[in-house]
């Protein structure tokens, strides 16, 4: 069937696929040709597929990829690839078989087994299908007594660009293809070419992917705005964060993902100068790095968190966020003179001095020195004057 669902097995090829498997290994330990061996399993391949004997079917798809890479023969192993892809009525699970084959010699990790954590997917795959897949797996066994063959950067590469042809707009090969691009991009951006690496990653919308762990989503989320902000492509980074599920990073488990998304939302928000959100941000992760147990991280981010809730614009968020946290005496604020001090002076009905005890600290916070462009000189003093003249007046 086209689509390459199951149909009842109209014969049994496991025998003869067993016999062929045999007698192509000695044609390829005797010297002669690789082509040989493949057209010999070439046409057992047919067979296979015509009689809807699956597991027969994906043995032999996996073993003529295995003999080209034993053979060392890489043109023909990614011409046999796209022939094999593209042989009609293909079943999917011989496609899977040989690409899972094809992925196990690249030199990265691009096909983890995620168990601790449960697909975020209402679709279960049924009884059959994990019943097939059971069996090719039991059927198929990795090549014993071989070395592993290096790839040069551009053979990679090619495997990956073929592999990801084949495993596109196949919904079964989803998580395969996210992770593929992936790989593109990382090796684009070794290279230095951001602008390529952007691209190969940009439209992979993971978070629609039911294949795919929730910490794997979200941590594909991460590279996405990662990359985007190091090409400073900010518009675009805005856009992927906001793919992030808010509630997902804050489940047990996520909490290395929830500091790297609010460090990246910083540095977003320090480019587009949004105090009021750069504040919540540090105030995340003061709560995650909390969690876990690193008092120099917390202390610096519940200063700066204080240092961008003053600088912020008069509201009535901004005034309950002042009066929380000064509020909150199990925090590390009494233990701060620079959040103190500003909690008081900012929370209280007096006149500040321009010229306030603490200001010379504000100053030199580290975190107010993360703004890398010419309009750091006369912005901030400007903001910090604003908001005590208007604290003043009111």
């Amino acid at each position: 069937m086209p689509d390459g669902s199951l149909e009842v097995i109209k014969k049994d090829y496991s025998k003869e696929v067993k016999e062929a498997i045999t007698e192509s290994n000695a044609i390829v330990s005797s010297g002669k040709s690789l082509e040989d061996a493949i057209q010999l399993l070439l046409s057992f391949e047919k067979q296979c597929r015509v009689s809807n004997d699956t597991i027969s079917l994906s043995n032999i798809c996996v073993h003529i990829i295995r003999l080209c890479y034993q053979s060392n023969d890489w043109p023909r192993l990614i011409s046999s690839l796209v022939l094999l892809n593209k042989r009609r009525t293909q079943s999917k699970y011989a496609i899977i078989a040989f690409v899972t084959e094809a992925l196990s010699y690249l030199s990265i990790a691009i096909n983890p087994k995620v168990v601790s954590h449960q697909l975020d997917s209402e679709i279960i795959a049924s009884d059959s299908d994990m019943q097939i897949d059971n069996q090719i797996s039991s059927t198929i066994h990795p090549i014993t007594n071989l070395p592993k063959i290096p790839l040069s950067d551009g053979q990679e590469r090619e495997l990956l660009q073929t592999l990801m042809s084949i495993c596109d707009g196949k919904m079964y090969l989803e998580a395969e293809s996210a992770r593929i691009h992936m790989s593109l991009a990382h090796i684009y951006e070794k290279e230095g070419d951001l602008i390529k690496a952007c691209e190969y990653i940009q439209d992979v919308h993971v978070e629609t992917y039911g294949s795919l762990s929730k910490l794997e989503k979200a941590e594909y989320i991460l590279e996405q705005i990662r990359l985007n902000l190091l090409n400073k492509d900010y518009i675009r980074a805005l856009l992927q964060s906001r793919k992030m599920n808010r509630k997902t990073i804050e489940e047990e488990g996520f909490l290395d993902v929830k500091i790297r998304f609010y460090t990246m939302q910083i540095e977003y928000h320090l480019y587009s100068k949004e105090t009021w959100d750069i504040s919540q941000s540090y105030y995340k992760l003061f709560e995650a790095y909390t969690v876990k147990s690193d008092s120099i991280q917390a202390l610096h981010c519940l200063e700066s968190t204080v240092i961008f809730l003053v600088l912020s614009p008069y509201d009535s968020n901004q005034q309950d966020k002042l009066h929380r946290l000064k509020g909150l005496k199990e925090t590390r604020v009494e233990h701060s003179l620079l959040s103190h001090s500003l909690l008081s002076l900012f929370s209280t009905n007096e006149i500040i001095p321009m010229s306030f005890a603490v200001r010379g600290l504000l100053e030199s916070h580290s975190s107010l020195h993360s703004f890398n462009d010419e309009t750091t000189s006369y912005y901030l003093p400007g903001q910090l004057d604003s908001r005590v003249i208007e604290h003043n007046i009111r």
